[in-house]
Parts: C-alpha cells; structure tokens; sequence
C-alpha cells in the first residue's frame, strides 16, 4: 500500500512540477459545454422519433468458443431540451452460458436543471471511479479490473434510484453528486444489498495545451458494507492522433468489520486513429478469505474501425496460480449509439 501511494505521489508531483499556467474560466465553461451538448450528436429535436441503435459484442477465450457475448439495442431521445432519456436492454450470458434478456440501464438525464444542479432517475451504473459506470464497448480492456469486480459487483455495481449533482461555480471544473438507490436482496456478504447511497467529488485540469489531470473521490454505502475509492487520470497528447493514458484507482472496502483493499494501473497508448496497445496491472483482496490477494498482469491490443467498431486481442497472466488466459473479442456498433463524454 505504502509503495502504491508513494508511486501516486511521485507522479502527480512530476506532473505539477511541468504544469504550465492556463485559463481556467474558459476550461470550466468547456467542461460545461460537453457535459450539455454531447447528445447533440443525435440531432434531431424533442418530438422527433428517437434514436435506434445496436451493439454487439462477439468474444472467444482460451478453451471456449468464439460466440455473441453480448448484445445491446440502445434507445435514445429527449424528452424537453435539457432533459433526456436513455434505454440499454442486452442480450447477455448468464452464469450457464445461455442467452437472456434484461435492462442494463434505463434513466431520465436532466442536466443543469436549475442552477448548475442535475439529476439522474432510473436504473443506472452507479458513477464510482472512472469505469464501473462505463459499458463493456467503452472499456480499453475486455475484462473487468479484478477489484471492481471483486468489491462493488461481478457485472458492475448497478441501481434503481436518483441521484444530484452540482457543478461548482469555480474557475476550474468541480462536480459533486450524490445518490439514493436500491439494489436486489443479497445474503452474500460483501455484495450491497437493498438500500445504499453513493457519493462522487471529481475535478479536473489542464495541466498545459497537451495534457489533463482528473481526479475523483467515491464511496458507496449500505448498513454493513462501505467501499471508497480514489481514481487518477493523466492523459498527454503527443500529436493529434496519438494520445497516452495512466488509468489508476484503489478500493477500500469495509464489509461486517472485514477490511479489504485493491488497486488497477493501466498504462495505454494510442498511435493513430486506429491503433493502440496497453498494460494493465491488478491487485485485489479476497473478500472470502484473510490473506488472500491476487495479483494479475494483462496486455491488450486494440485495432478500431470506428469509436464502436473494434479488433481486440487480450492476454492475461496470473501471477499467483501461473495460468494465462486470451481473449480475442470483436465489437461492432450500428446506428447512432452514443455515450457521455469520459
């Protein structure tokens, strides 16, 4: 723990220390503008018909069969001006391998409501660090990081309820959110279970004409278990094609007086429009038995037709049982599917 926080350390202070002074009102109003208008993309007015979209997701692991993993049809529309809704149904694996049919998220999106305040209703990923509220298509990666999976849900960390955000009137972008959910009743410990809360302060800043720092604080809720997270980004864009991308959080999880904690690092760098190749390392306690900590080292390549149509080959290295595991995973996306900016 000591050396991961000592590493963090080092970074930001080596990102600081080449920060270059910026005008921040207008980063701030930039923030604004994309967080409102990235729905634009579905041009098309409030009573219109909205938006259809599909996306599929065709995966191969070492020893099974190259199959549909995954399947998404996508709704999508507004409602009034500032006021959206968002329907994701998929068509997804269950645990003995069938297909079957659910609602992944299903939401009403308000933004700058009143006042610089918005709301989310409805059934939704819970906004904690920087992917489990991100589909599968939106990863660098084809699995998910050892941690979230571990500590928050096997599928992502998913509820019935509302949440408020703020965005301060600061010189510098600064949003705060929080919410009430419901969850299924579980007797699995560790698992949130019927009502918990959730909590989200994120910021972020240009560090020059090149380069971003963002950051977050999270944390979720219920009477018996609490996980916080702290999630860093820095991303550098060397020319205007290529970008670099350091991905980190770390967990600390409290379940019935059981305390547990785990990390991810992803270090990802992309050549041009099309390529682009990362290293991702995982840590993460057991929440079944002490002194039990996994530790996994993965690289992946990813070739993209478009921003939903990609090539993926992933390898992954246990590092405590020394097994490997490879993923070649093909997705493809139809129609004007669109997410809010990362």
């Amino acid at each position: 723990m000591r050396i991961i926080i000592a590493f963090l350390f080092v970074c930001m202070y080596s990102v600081f220390t080449v920060a270059q002074p910026i005008n921040l009102a207008q980063l701030a109003q930039t923030r604004i503008a994309q967080s409102e208008d990235v729905y634009k993309l579905m041009r098309k007015a409030p009573w219109d018909t909205p938006d259809f979209s599909f996306i599929g997701m065709i995966q191969g692991n070492t020893g099974q069969p190259v199959r549909l993993n995954e399947a998404e049809f996508v709704v999508q529309g507004y409602l009034y001006p500032s006021v959206r809704a968002d329907v994701f149904m998929t068509l997804s694996r269950d645990e003995v391998g069938q297909l079957a049919i659910g609602i992944e998220e299903a939401f009403m999106t308000a933004t700058n409501f009143y006042d610089n305040f918005g709301f989310k209703l409805g059934t939704k990923r819970i906004e904690f660090g920087k992917i489990n509220g991100l589909h599968p298509e939106q990863w660098g990666f084809a699995t998910r990081p050892t941690v979230l999976g571990t500590f928050l849900a096997d599928d992502g960390l998913t509820g019935e309820g509302l949440s408020v955000d703020y965005l301060f009137p600061l010189p510098f972008f600064l949003q705060a959110q929080i919410g009430s959910w419901q969850a299924p009743v579980s007797d699995e410990p560790g698992i949130f279970s019927g009502a918990f809360y959730s909590a989200r302060l994120s910021t972020s800043f240009a560090l020059d004409n090149n380069s971003e720092l963002s950051s977050g604080l999270n944390g979720v809720f219920d009477n018996n278990t609490s996980v916080y997270g702290l999630d860093m980004t820095y991303v550098l864009y060397p020319g205007s094609s290529s970008r670099l991308k350091f991905l980190n959080e770390v967990l600390y999880s409290v379940s019935n007086n059981v305390k547990r904690w785990g990390a991810y690092s992803y270090l990802v760098y992309k050549f041009d429009r099309y390529w682009e190749t990362g290293l991702r390392f995982d840590m993460s306690d057991s929440l079944d038995a002490e002194n039990d900590r996994s530790k996994m080292l993965t690289g992946v390549v990813t070739h993209s037709l478009t921003e939903t149509s990609k090539f993926r080959v992933q390898s992954s290295y246990d590092l405590d049982k020394k097994s490997s595991e490879t993923i070649v995973q093909v997705i493809f996306g139809l129609g004007p599917h669109s997410h809010a900016i990362n």
